[in-house]
Protein backbone atom coordinates (compact mmCIF):
# COMPACT_ATOMS: atom_id res chain seq x y z
CA UNK A 1 0.00 0.00 0.00
CA UNK A 2 1.34 3.42 -0.95
CA UNK A 3 1.93 5.76 1.99
CA UNK A 4 -0.33 8.83 1.83
CA UNK A 5 1.25 12.07 0.80
CA UNK A 6 0.04 15.17 2.56
CA UNK A 7 1.87 18.36 1.74
CA UNK A 8 2.01 21.10 4.34
CA UNK A 9 2.76 24.62 3.26
CA UNK A 10 3.76 27.10 5.91
CA UNK A 11 2.83 30.48 4.52
CA UNK A 12 3.97 33.74 5.88
CA UNK A 13 7.00 35.22 7.48
CA UNK A 14 9.20 32.39 8.58
CA UNK A 15 12.65 31.11 7.85
CA UNK A 16 14.48 27.82 8.47
CA UNK A 17 16.07 27.45 11.89
CA UNK A 18 19.85 27.03 11.43
CA UNK A 19 20.92 23.43 12.00
CA UNK A 20 17.38 22.02 12.15
CA UNK A 21 15.71 20.32 9.20
CA UNK A 22 12.21 21.56 8.37
CA UNK A 23 11.92 23.81 11.42
CA UNK A 24 10.90 27.39 11.01
CA UNK A 25 11.54 30.53 13.01
CA UNK A 26 8.86 33.21 12.81
CA UNK A 27 9.59 36.91 13.12
CA UNK A 28 6.98 38.67 15.18
CA UNK A 29 7.62 42.42 15.00
CA UNK A 30 6.33 44.43 12.05
CA UNK A 31 9.83 45.74 11.34
CA UNK A 32 11.26 42.24 11.61
CA UNK A 33 8.65 40.90 9.20
CA UNK A 34 9.35 43.62 6.66
CA UNK A 35 13.13 43.11 6.92
CA UNK A 36 12.75 39.33 6.63
CA UNK A 37 10.45 39.57 3.61
CA UNK A 38 12.74 42.08 1.91
CA UNK A 39 15.78 39.86 2.49
CA UNK A 40 13.99 36.72 1.27
CA UNK A 41 12.80 38.52 -1.86
CA UNK A 42 16.29 39.98 -2.45
CA UNK A 43 17.84 36.51 -2.23
CA UNK A 44 15.10 34.97 -4.38
CA UNK A 45 14.07 32.71 -1.50
CA UNK A 46 10.55 31.23 -1.34
CA UNK A 47 8.02 32.52 1.18
CA UNK A 48 6.60 29.02 1.66
CA UNK A 49 8.02 25.78 2.93
CA UNK A 50 6.55 22.58 1.55
CA UNK A 51 6.87 19.41 3.60
CA UNK A 52 5.72 16.03 2.34
CA UNK A 53 4.57 14.02 5.33
CA UNK A 54 5.60 10.69 3.83
CA UNK A 55 9.18 12.01 3.53
CA UNK A 56 9.51 12.98 7.22
CA UNK A 57 11.32 10.59 9.57
CA UNK A 58 9.32 9.70 12.67
CA UNK A 59 11.63 9.18 15.65
CA UNK A 60 10.32 7.76 18.92
CA UNK A 61 8.23 10.20 20.94
CA UNK A 62 7.61 8.71 24.41
CA UNK A 63 3.96 9.06 25.39
CA UNK A 64 4.90 10.06 28.96
CA UNK A 65 6.36 13.31 27.62
CA UNK A 66 2.83 14.29 26.58
CA UNK A 67 1.28 13.49 29.96
CA UNK A 68 -0.30 10.31 28.60
CA UNK A 69 -1.21 7.47 31.00
CA UNK A 70 -1.32 4.07 29.29
CA UNK A 71 -4.43 2.07 30.25
CA UNK A 72 -3.91 -1.08 28.18
CA UNK A 73 -1.67 -2.50 25.50
CA UNK A 74 1.81 -1.23 24.67
CA UNK A 75 1.25 1.85 22.50
CA UNK A 76 4.35 3.61 21.19
CA UNK A 77 4.41 7.21 20.00
CA UNK A 78 6.44 8.56 17.10
CA UNK A 79 6.61 12.02 15.61
CA UNK A 80 8.47 15.16 14.82
CA UNK A 81 7.93 18.87 15.35
CA UNK A 82 8.41 20.47 11.92
CA UNK A 83 7.40 24.01 12.83
CA UNK A 84 7.82 26.10 15.95
CA UNK A 85 7.70 29.83 16.63
CA UNK A 86 10.68 31.40 18.38
CA UNK A 87 8.66 31.82 21.59
CA UNK A 88 7.82 28.06 21.41
CA UNK A 89 4.12 28.73 22.05
CA UNK A 90 2.96 27.52 18.62
CA UNK A 91 4.15 24.22 17.16
CA UNK A 92 3.19 21.90 14.35
CA UNK A 93 4.29 18.58 13.00
CA UNK A 94 3.43 14.94 12.51
CA UNK A 95 2.69 12.35 15.18
CA UNK A 96 1.67 8.72 15.26
CA UNK A 97 0.85 5.95 17.72
CA UNK A 98 0.62 2.15 17.61
CA UNK A 99 -2.45 0.31 18.99
CA UNK A 100 -3.32 0.61 22.66
CA UNK A 101 -5.48 2.63 25.05
CA UNK A 102 -4.44 5.73 27.00
CA UNK A 103 -5.78 8.73 28.87
CA UNK A 104 -4.75 12.34 28.35
CA UNK A 105 -5.65 15.79 29.63
CA UNK A 106 -4.57 18.29 27.00
CA UNK A 107 -2.31 21.01 28.41
CA UNK A 108 -2.54 22.91 25.11
CA UNK A 109 -5.03 23.72 22.34
CA UNK A 110 -4.57 21.30 19.45
CA UNK A 111 -6.00 20.93 15.99
CA UNK A 112 -5.10 17.82 14.02
CA UNK A 113 -5.94 15.97 10.84
CA UNK A 114 -5.85 12.17 10.81
CA UNK A 115 -3.88 10.82 7.85
CA UNK A 116 -4.13 7.10 8.57
CA UNK A 117 -5.30 4.62 11.17
CA UNK A 118 -8.41 4.29 13.29
CA UNK A 119 -9.03 5.89 16.68
CA UNK A 120 -11.97 5.95 19.08
CA UNK A 121 -12.05 8.86 21.52
CA UNK A 122 -14.13 8.65 24.69
CA UNK A 123 -15.06 11.49 27.05
CA UNK A 124 -17.16 11.30 30.19
CA UNK A 125 -20.83 11.87 29.42
CA UNK A 126 -20.29 11.87 25.63
CA UNK A 127 -20.84 9.35 22.88
CA UNK A 128 -17.55 7.80 21.66
CA UNK A 129 -16.15 9.45 18.55
CA UNK A 130 -14.75 7.25 15.76
CA UNK A 131 -11.92 9.06 13.98
CA UNK A 132 -10.77 7.89 10.54
CA UNK A 133 -8.42 9.23 7.87
CA UNK A 134 -9.59 12.61 6.62
CA UNK A 135 -11.18 13.59 9.94
CA UNK A 136 -10.23 16.87 11.60
CA UNK A 137 -10.00 17.12 15.40
CA UNK A 138 -10.09 20.07 17.77
CA UNK A 139 -8.95 19.41 21.35
CA UNK A 140 -9.07 22.56 23.52
CA UNK A 141 -6.74 22.91 26.51
CA UNK A 142 -8.17 21.01 29.48
CA UNK A 143 -9.89 18.33 27.37
CA UNK A 144 -9.84 15.00 29.22
CA UNK A 145 -10.25 11.95 27.04
CA UNK A 146 -9.42 8.29 26.52
CA UNK A 147 -7.90 7.37 23.17
CA UNK A 148 -8.31 3.83 21.87
CA UNK A 149 -5.92 3.35 18.98
CA UNK A 150 -7.44 0.49 16.94
CA UNK A 151 -5.05 0.76 13.97
CA UNK A 152 -1.70 2.55 14.01
CA UNK A 153 -2.46 6.21 13.41
CA UNK A 154 -0.62 9.16 11.94
CA UNK A 155 -1.76 12.77 12.14
CA UNK A 156 -0.65 16.28 11.28
CA UNK A 157 -1.03 18.60 14.27
CA UNK A 158 -0.83 22.26 15.17
CA UNK A 159 -0.93 23.37 18.78
CA UNK A 160 -0.84 26.46 20.91
CA UNK A 161 0.56 26.18 24.41
CA UNK A 162 0.29 28.60 27.34
CA UNK A 163 3.93 27.80 28.18
CA UNK A 164 6.91 27.32 25.82
CA UNK A 165 7.22 23.73 24.60
CA UNK A 166 10.42 21.81 23.99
Amino acid sequence: MREPVFALEFKGNAEPVPGATNRLRAKTSREGLHALNSERIRRGMPMHQKLVVSDIAYPDWPLETLGISVVSGDPKGTGKVTYQTTDKLVSGGVWGCSPGTWDITFGWDEMSYLLEGEVVIEQDGQQPIAVRPGDFLNCPKGTKSRWIIKKTCKKVFFLRSPEPMG
